[in-house]
């Protein structure tokens, strides 16, 4: 079909496909759902007098979608029936506020990133509710870069905090911010260059995925950081490489990593990493002390999968790691990372962390006989 694919949002139990037509004129705002990623149905939603679905977020208690009109006069709307019912929920919001990206937190508080385009400017606000959008509260941010042309493009949430691409109008540029309470947010170590993020997800095990594209080829690319952004790596598409002009939304549902990319047709299909994989797990024992000049540890982690397990040093100038040998370099503390990437069979492993302690060396001294 000539759909495109604008959100995927999840709860527990499934994953919703929020879809509209790549030209607004057409009307086509359509809703799907799925328990397993694999078979979809349509939801019977009555979105009849919408053009645009700029988001859904699906959280324990319903379902909320933000659309606009063919005016684009937009609209957030909330379901409790499981999409067959909706009613507006922007009760406190700024007048015309476009929501772009809604996320919940642990405590059942919904969030919700919006702008107002004013002499052709973006100004963004960021909402929260703590009664299932019945009303809405906006917040006071800090740590946030000076603009006046400016987007919360996208916005995630797990238990370690929120993660948030700002995106810079007046230079056209990206930020990448983190906040353990969604108040004071603080630039993010490191991010990927050369590259337009579409959506960022954080799945169960922390791990931070970006979807977007390439500035250079225009051509859709993915990237995954382990360590909360200090460093980013790309991901392989293998499989659905003819799909990445762009890829537009990113979701972690049921150990599966769950991705939109769409053709130059408009096409637009969704894609899952993890169809059959199994989990795993690393055993990796606790180190000795060490003395600084005796020799080197060899490190022993495994893992259930039976996969090469990779390590690294949180202080190198301690200790370096080669292939399995760590080499003591001098005195001191570091943390020993254990990791398993997975591969197509099965899932990234939880890392394992082992503290290792390399005290100085005993001093001997030798006193010569000069008679």
């Amino acid at each position: 079909s000539n759909l495109q694919i604008t959100t995927l949002s999840s709860t527990t139990s499934a994953i919703y496909a929020a879809v509209n037509s790549p030209s607004f004129s057409d009307g086509i705002v359509k809703l799907f759902t799925s328990q397993d990623g694999v078979s979809w149905s349509e939801i019977n939603t009555g979105f009849g007098n919408y053009a645009i679905f700029y988001h859904l977020n699906a959280f324990d208690d319903g379902l909320l979608a933000s659309l606009a009109d063919d005016n684009v006069i937009p609209t957030l709307l909330k379901s409790v029936d499981g999409g067959k019912t909706w009613q507006p929920s922007q009760n406190g919001m700024v007048t015309n506020a476009t929501i772009l990206y809604i996320v919940s937190d642990n405590n059942g508080a919904l969030y919700a990133s919006t702008f107002n385009l004013v002499d052709n400017k973006y100004t963004p606000r960021l909402y929260k509710s703590n009664n299932q959008a019945e009303s809405w509260v906006e917040l006071t941010l800090t740590g946030i870069p000076d603009s006046d042309d400016a987007l919360f493009f996208a916005l995630s949430y797990t238990s370690s905090g929120f993660i948030m691409v700002y995106f810079n109008y007046e230079n056209l540029s990206y930020d990448l911010l983190s906040s353990s309470d969604g108040l004071n947010w603080s630039k993010v170590a490191n991010k990927p260059t050369g590259f337009l993020p579409q959506d960022v997800t954080i799945d169960k095990d922390g791990i931070w995925y970006l979807s977007g594209i390439n500035r250079s080829t225009f051509l859709g690319e993915l990237y995954a950081s382990r360590n909360q952004g200090l460093s980013w790596k790309p991901i392989p598409t293998k499989g659905i490489s003819e799909y990445n002009e762009s890829f537009t939304a990113i979701e972690s549902f049921n150990n599966e990593l769950f991705l939109s990319g769409s053709l130059e047709s408009q096409e637009s299909k969704v894609f899952t990493s993890g169809v059959n994989k199994q989990n795993q797990v690393i055993s990796f024992e606790p180190l000795p002390d060490v003395e600084y000049g005796n020799s080197d540890l060899l490190l022993n982690a495994s893992s259930s999968s039976g996969l090469t397990v990779s390590y690294e040093s949180s202080n190198p100038e301690v200790a370096n790691i080669s292939d399995n040998t760590l080499i003591v370099l001098q005195a001191g503390t570091s943390q020993i990372i254990a990791r398993q990437e997975g591969n197509d069979q099965f899932f990234p492993a939880p890392s394992e962390v082992q503290q290792l302690n390399v005290t100085k060396a005993m001093l001997t001294a030798m006193v010569e006989d000069t008679e």
